[in-house]
């Protein structure tokens, strides 16, 4: 069995974009949820 981390099945390709975008948006989400807790702590 060889594995060549260059040249992936299209199917498992495919469900790695889409973790890593799955990824990539709840960083982002959890980044936007966490600025207004911290300044609203701040503030009041």
């Amino acid at each position: 069995m060889q594995t060549c981390p260059l040249a992936f099945p299209g199917p498992v390709s495919q469900a790695l974009g889409a973790l890593l975008f799955l990824a990539t948006s709840l960083s982002a989400q959890n980044e936007g949820w966490d600025s207004p807790i911290c300044t609203e702590g701040v503030v009041s």
